[in-house]
């Protein structure tokens, strides 16, 4: 077990109850609560045998669960650029076009699809391969912002 995982109580839940942000996003695996930040992180993704749950959603999320809590009334955005400042906070990147499904396209890049997600109110926040985690504001008109966290 890792600090991260050590530092934030975490409890696994079955993942059938809990709904994804965007209707085609593919059904999430299972989840983990995160009590102390009010929070439940969602995997959408399979595990690969010979690691558990927790190890995988943790090489995904990192330390993201230390860095945002519903607790604080502030956007995500605001959240994170402040508690990750040793990694440049959130700097939202142009260029990138989100599919119905969450997945990301850049350019000419491969697309990338959601991994894991978390929702703190009306937000969503997805995290991808390479870093990448994008930001859904649900209220309307819907809005996202992509940023890299690594």
């Amino acid at each position: 077990m890792t600090d991260t995982a050590q530092k934030i109580p975490v409890r696994i839940i079955d993942e059938a109850a809990i709904a994804p942000a965007l209707d085609s996003i593919p059904a999430p695996k299972c989840a983990a609560l995160f009590p102390d930040v009010g929070m439940a992180w969602k995997l959408h993704v399979d595990t690969p045998e010979g690691i558990t749950f927790a190890e995988f959603l943790e090489g995904i999320i990192g330390i993201i669960p230390e860095l945002l809590s519903a607790h604080d009334e502030r956007p995500m955005a605001e959240q994170l650029n402040e508690t990750y400042l040793h990694g440049g906070g959130w700097r939202p990147q142009d260029g990138y076009v989100m599919g119905s499904d969450g997945s990301l396209t850049y350019g000419s890049d491969r697309p990338y699809r959601v991994l894991a997600s978390t929702n703190i109110r009306d937000e969503t926040l997805f995290i991808y391969d390479s870093a990448v985690a994008a930001i859904v504001q649900r209220k309307a008109p819907t809005t996202f912002e992509v940023s890299r966290l690594d």
